[in-house]
């Protein structure tokens, strides 16, 4: 019979492995007019991505909530098994532009 610890184990990385964290978006250089937010995934739930996707979907949110849109101006991708983490990094300019 297997330990209810080990079962709980498995149970808590197999839930940890498969969902999608967003982080929140912070000032990179208020100058510029530029922010930095970050998301996760595991391997179940999309991996990089699933990751990548929620970062930029949170990076148009902030910037719809002002009237203008996002111009993505980096990604980074960091592969940290059994979750990817993707950093963006984003501008918000006029909706027109």
């Amino acid at each position: 019979m297997r330990s209810p610890k080990l079962i709980l184990l498995a149970v808590v990385c197999a839930l940890a492995a498969a969902c999608t964290v967003e982080r929140p978006i912070y000032v990179v250089s208020p100058e510029t007019n530029t922010y930095r937010t970050k998301a996760n995934a595991g391997l179940v739930g999309g991996g990089s991505s699933a990751a990548t996707k929620a970062a930029t979907a949170k990076a148009n949110e902030y910037c719809a909530q002002e009237g203008k849109r996002a111009v993505i101006s980096n990604v980074r991708v960091h592969e940290i098994m059994p979750r990817s983490i993707s950093e963006v990094t984003f501008q918000c300019t006029a909706a027109g532009s």
